[in-house]
């Protein structure tokens, strides 16, 4: 019998023939620690038909080639799951940072218009971005009016997206 957490911690029996509940061996310290996967299923026992539907197999196979079984690669997509969650709200402030500084670097460069839409550089005349970035900036701009609100840079640069 086998247990397996999604931080990799594995459950020791505290003497020979005891329960493996009793005494838990932390394996790696530094991970989420939320969900068994199971305290009394062998590897042998799981099967990943159900999984499959879900998560494809070409996918899941990244997980499966370090080994252990079909519980520890469940293990190690869940713990992938939980560090990617974790780290969202660091990228997203790091994007909104990265958008408002990059639009007040090119604003000082370009100060003055004449603009369309939106006052400032990214309405400049000529353009001095891309056509397919001017689209994307047309959208934000009429995504702006649909929900009524005032079309001013703040809100333009930020209704685009990072990858703009």
């Amino acid at each position: 019998m086998r247990a397996s957490r999604c931080d990799y911690t594995r459950l020791k029996r505290k003497t020979p023939g005891s329960s493996p509940l009793r005494k838990r061996e932390r394996i790696n310290p530094g991970t989420v620690n939320k969900c068994i996967v199971s305290d009394s299923v062998t590897q042998g026992d799981v099967t990943l038909a159900p999984v499959r539907t879900v998560i494809s197999a070409d996918r899941f196979e990244g997980y499966e080639r370090f080994g252990g079984g079909v519980i520890d690669a469940l293990a190690r997509y869940t713990w992938n799951t939980q560090l990617s969650a974790s780290l969202y709200s660091t990228l997203l402030h790091l994007e909104v940072a990265f958008r408002n500084r990059l639009h007040d670097a090119i604003a000082t460069r370009y100060p003055r218009g004449p603009w369309r839409d939106v006052d400032c550089w990214l309405g400049r005349i000529p353009p001095i971005i891309a056509p397919a970035e001017l689209a994307q900036v047309d959208a934000a701009i009429a995504r702006l009016r649909r929900k009524g609100k005032p079309i001013v840079p703040g809100r333009v640069v930020a209704e685009l997206t990072f990858g703009f």
